[in-house]
């Protein structure tokens, strides 16, 4: 949800009306907070103990890693 927030834009696009009002702050202090917080985030779903996720959760699981790995080099890009 956070990334949703920070980026209101992207949150219009997949249907989530909440942040309507607001645009993304493109600020590099701004840009280099989300990039770190993604890092974090990555960080522990990499280290989850997923040997007891079911198929749905260890297909989550998955799909989230490989999100979170993509935004980090797009914001390190930037």
């Amino acid at each position: 949800m956070r990334m949703l927030e920070q980026n209101p834009v992207a949150a219009t696009h997949v249907g989530e009306h909440r942040w309507d009002d607001r645009l993304a702050d493109h600020r590099p202090e701004a840009i280099d907070q989300r990039r770190k917080e993604m890092a974090d985030a990555l960080s522990e779903f990499e280290a989850m103990e997923t040997d007891d996720f079911g198929l749905d959760a260890d297909i989550d699981h998955t799909v989230m890693v490989k999100l979170l790995a993509s935004f980090v080099r797009q914001h390190e890009r930037i």
